[in-house]
């Protein structure tokens, strides 16, 4: 199996893992950039990473090809900014259980549970 090949599959089995934990549709009050990146994640997961071209997203978005370049470079980078959002999110998911004051099998029990949620 080519390298290639191997990278579609990660890139795929982390799109999943974002439309899953992704809990929200983009609001109307969403910025290009946003709307952009939640759309890029909803098209990958429905059209495959590979499939899904900077084109069909930009028409998704209602916005011309050339202006997601003006919030990212490639395909790719979508991808990593939506996985640091959602991982962004999960992290503060995280330091909010533990912040908080809780006895520490309340907050064990929390944590795992949120993190099964997601």
């Amino acid at each position: 199996m080519s390298a290639e090949l191997d990278i579609v599959r990660v890139d795929e089995a982390l799109l999943r893992f974002l439309v899953a934990a992704r809990k929200t549709e983009p609001s109307s009050s969403s910025t290009t950039r946003r709307l952009i990146l939640d759309t890029s994640i909803r098209l990958f997961a429905e059209e495959g990473y590979v499939a899904s071209s900077m084109r069909m997203i930009a028409n998704a978005c209602g916005i011309r090809a050339p202006s997601i370049y003006e919030h990212f470079a490639n395909k790719r980078e979508l991808l990593f900014a939506a996985m640091t959002d959602v991982l962004g999110d999960f992290q503060a998911f995280i330091v909010e259980v533990v912040d908080a004051d809780l006895e520490p099998g309340v907050q064990l029990h929390r944590l795992v549970g949120g993190h099964a949620a997601w």
